[in-house]
């Protein structure tokens, strides 16, 4: 009786999802909806932490316990030291990626802005301010400008294009996609 061995390795990372789902909302915001800045800066750190723990997953033994527990400048500090490579959070893209996740911590636990006035006014005065009245404006409001938003862009493109080679056994499209490798090989029966 021939006996046939069947050996695979099936993967599959959100990653690619992430980025594509990033490059259309990116494109709608380049058309002219400026409130999509608040979901490009989320989903490129979410891109990022995608990549990070691919990396991870292949680096590390037991990296679903571990990664939960650590900040993503601690994730890349581990995965780049077990690569033998050294984290600068000092250089770029690595400096931009590590902002990237202080705006997205600030965007996913969000902290309502209060201002208070309490002062006598003259009746023109209330008037005039209540005309001219912009209201209290949260600081990521004017911090996610189009520049920052086109930076955080580009840095989520730049740290996988820098690091996927070096992190991802010289195979970044293939670890970051879905698939499975392997296959059928026939073996002689077993003498028994």
């Amino acid at each position: 009786m021939n006996h046939i061995r069947h050996e695979e390795t099936s993967r599959d990372s959100l990653f690619k999802d992430i980025e594509q789902n990033l490059e259309a909302i990116y494109a709608l915001w380049g058309g002219g909806n400026i409130g999509l800045r608040f979901s490009i800066a989320i989903l490129c750190a979410v891109k990022l932490e995608a990549f990070i723990n691919v990396a991870g997953k292949l680096k590390l033994e037991h990296w679903d316990i571990l990664e939960r527990k650590l900040s993503f400048e601690e994730k890349c500090r581990m995965v780049f030291s077990t690569s033998g490579l050294a984290f600068d959070r000092n250089v770029e893209p690595n400096r931009s990626a590590i902002r990237m996740f202080e705006i997205r911590n600030a965007l996913v636990h969000p902290k309502m802005k209060l201002d208070r006035i309490d002062e006598h006014i003259s009746q023109d005065e209330y008037e005039r301010r209540s005309i001219a009245f912009t209201g209290v404006l949260h600081p990521l409001r004017s911090e996610l400008t189009r520049e920052l938003v086109t930076h955080l862009k580009s840095t989520s493109d730049a740290f996988v294009s820098q690091w996927g080679p070096k992190l991802l056994d010289g195979a970044p499209d293939y670890w970051l996609t879905g698939g499975s490798t392997g296959g059928f090989t026939h073996e002689p029966p077993s003498e028994g």
